[in-house]
């Protein structure tokens, strides 16, 4: 899967961190 190769590219870990952060804030918004 495409996601997955960009998930792994040096570039895109910061990338992904920070999406990953923004959206746990929303789903664990309580």
């Amino acid at each position: 899967v495409e996601v997955i190769s960009q998930v792994l590219k040096p570039e895109s870990q910061t990338v992904y961190g920070i999406r990953w952060f923004l959206l746990s804030r929303i789903l664990f918004q309580t």
